[in-house]
């Protein structure tokens, strides 16, 4: 039986995060700027993203207090998401935050993206692609990518994440 990921985290439409079963209330949170902070390490799969990055993009206003609300909301995000086995699901390298690759995580855009190299392989290929095979992608696309959210960050993948889509359905 495979195991369950412990992080389901759904960034096309509305943005949620799911620990097992439970869903993380928008209350947990505690602010909007943690909850997007979760998402823009969720968006670099894994990937470290610069500690001086977040500060420009979040507190770029006053270093020094936007470095202390950085470790602020690193605490809440470690507490709100912990494991059972006190797994972090944040991690830190030198001066770079990510997602803990020790953490079993299911991710939307990793999944969009996953599914849409499939779909473009099978194209160039030359393999007949039937109409059901595009299925698991449209259930994924809930909506734009982070709806509702306008940091700049964001409006790359959006735009990434809609031709990518876009492109696949109507080849």
């Amino acid at each position: 039986e495979a195991r369950r990921p412990l992080l389901r985290i759904y960034s096309m439409g509305p943005f949620e995060v799911y620990r097992g079963e439970r869903r993380v209330h928008e209350d947990e949170w505690k602010t909007s700027k943690i909850k997007y902070l979760f998402a823009l390490l969720s968006a670099g799969a894994g990937r470290p993203v610069v500690q001086d990055k977040i500060l420009d993009l979040f507190w770029p206003d006053d270093m020094e207090k936007g470095l202390k609300s950085l470790y602020w909301s690193t605490s809440v995000l470690r507490r709100v998401l912990r494991a059972e086995k006190n797994e972090e699901v944040v991690a830190r390298s030198r001066d770079s935050l990510m997602l803990s690759q020790d953490v079993p995580r299911w991710h939307d855009v990793e999944e969009l993206f996953r599914l849409t190299k499939q779909g473009h392989a099978a194209l160039e290929s030359g393999q007949p692609v039937a109409l059901g095979a595009f299925r698991p992608l449209l259930d994924l696309y809930r909506g734009p990518y982070l709806e509702g959210y306008y940091g700049d960050w964001a409006e790359g993948t959006r735009t990434r994440l809609a031709l990518e889509a876009s492109q696949l359905l109507l080849a």
